[in-house]
């Protein structure tokens, strides 16, 4: 199973290829995100606890999830739904893969 955050990043294409690789449909690089609500976001996905089921990954741990979030000075009501979306994608990338 892949690990979360590996592989190649921006930081490792020469500037030149940079907006190549961001404007490529099949790329798998994408550029950091620059707004304050999107990196907490991002933080919060690298550290809350994941469940695993008898397929794998199968989501995040509620009470963790709801806990980092309000850690993080975010309102649980609205950012469960979103993170929860970003693990589904996640998901479905990892299936897709194997």
């Amino acid at each position: 199973m892949e690990q979360k955050g590996s592989g190649n990043s921006l930081d490792t294409v020469h500037e030149r290829d940079r907006e190549f690789a961001l404007n490529n449909e099949h790329s798998e690089m994408v550029e950091m995100p620059n707004t304050m609500e999107c990196s907490l976001i991002v933080h919060i996905f690298n550290t809350a606890s994941f469940e695993y089921g008898m397929n794998g990954l199968s989501g995040f741990n509620y009470q963790s999830l709801k806990d980092s979030i309000k850690w993080s000075g975010l309102k649980p009501k609205y950012y469960v739904n979103i993170l929860n979306n970003v693990m589904n994608s996640y998901i479905k990338g990892i299936r897709s893969k194997s």
